[in-house]
């Protein structure tokens, strides 16, 4: 292999010059330089699941669109320059053109799989590779991509649906228009419909007589069923409304028995059944003494709340008068305790 094949592109050929001249300075700098960008060219692939690059393809663009030492230094080949406006025009005419020859709802968004005219308060994202996406969605997705490249993952944005790494993307504008043509034609046909129907049964209903009859008859039927459901409806809600004002008169009459009217309705249990009754829930007899007293009812909400209050009124009374007994018992404890001290002092004096 000659010096010139083995030498780098950016170097040149070989200068033959004594070692520790400026020129030999000046080109070991540049074999230097030139290896870091090959080893940054070639690092930037050696991760999990990321193909190592070559010098004939372009690497992975980095963040923000900066080239890298190696493109900087003619060591590989730049990344593609961005479509003009020429470029993109023929791409967007490309692009329409598919769209027209697929049937309504089949051009959808490769991500989300949404259709483009059911999802038109998203803009659309055209890319370079005439692939559409919501705007939203391709936002997500390279957001993902960017998060897994030091992770787990090292590969690099590309297209999701052809893998192009080097691609650029515009806001596709006459893909939304056209999608919201779609469905505005979607809802005339609709409605064009109805409005046929319409006019064809107006129609028969003036020339056929039979078809009038079968019309009528046809009508009144699904009256009668939207009125029965009404009336069933009705009868349910009433019945539910008195059975709930049932209820309340049966509660009402149970709290404000007498003993007197207890005591009637245990004899008509006790003249309408043979010997002992039978409970309704275990079919036996109810053995039990039917001429003791009936139990009083239990007490109400506002008896047991004013009976608490009660009780508590008592001990709070009890503890005041613990702790600040009234001046009558204070001024006779006082005078025991003079008398006391008085017989103390004789005591001593004597």
């Amino acid at each position: 292999m000659s010096s010139v094949q083995s030498d780098l592109p950016s170097i040149g050929p070989r200068i033959h010059v004594p070692w520790g001249t400026r020129t030999a300075k000046r080109r070991d700098q540049v074999h230097l330089w030139s290896a870091v960008a090959l080893q940054q060219h070639f690092a930037r692939g050696a991760m999990v699941n990321c193909p190592l690059p070559t010098l004939e393809e372009p690497p992975a663009p980095l963040p923000g669109g900066r080239l890298s030492l190696a493109q900087k230094m003619g060591l590989v080949p730049l990344p593609p320059p961005a479509p003009s406006e020429e470029e993109w025009s023929r791409i967007e005419v490309s692009v329409l053109g598919r769209i027209r020859r697929q049937p309504m709802g089949s051009n959808v968004c490769y991500i989300c799989h949404d259709a483009f005219y059911a999802t038109m308060e998203q803009r659309q994202v055209l890319l370079s590779c005439q692939h559409v996406f919501h705007e939203q969605c391709l936002r997500q997705f390279e957001r993902f991509a960017r998060q897994l490249r030091g992770k787990h993952d090292a590969t690099p944005l590309c297209c999701p649906v052809c893998r192009n790494k080097h691609y650029h993307k515009r806001f596709f504008y006459a893909g939304k228009a056209m999608e919201q043509r779609a469905a505005v034609v979607k809802l005339q046909a609709f409605f064009r419909r109805v409005l046929a129907r319409k006019m064809y049964v107006k129609m028969r209903l003036e020339s056929d007589s039979e078809f009038c009859a079968e019309y009528a008859c046809q009508r009144l039927g699904r009256l009668y069923d939207t009125w029965a459901i009404y009336a069933d409806l009705q009868e349910k809600e009433r019945e539910r409304l008195f059975n709930a004002i049932d209820l309340r008169k049966q509660r009402a009459a149970a709290e404000c028995m007498v003993p007197e009217e207890w005591d009637a309705l245990r004899r008509r249990v006790e003249n309408s059944s043979r010997g002992a009754p039978d409970c309704p829930i275990c079919l036996c007899k109810i053995q039990r003494d039917l001429e003791t007293q009936v139990e009083q009812p239990a007490q109400t909400a506002e008896e047991i709340v004013a009976r608490l209050r009660r009780d508590y009124e008592a001990r709070k009374a009890e503890r005041s008068a613990l702790i600040n007994p009234p001046k009558a018992t204070l001024k006779v404890a006082t005078q025991r305790e003079g008398k006391s001290v008085v017989k103390r002092n004789a005591r001593r004096v004597g």
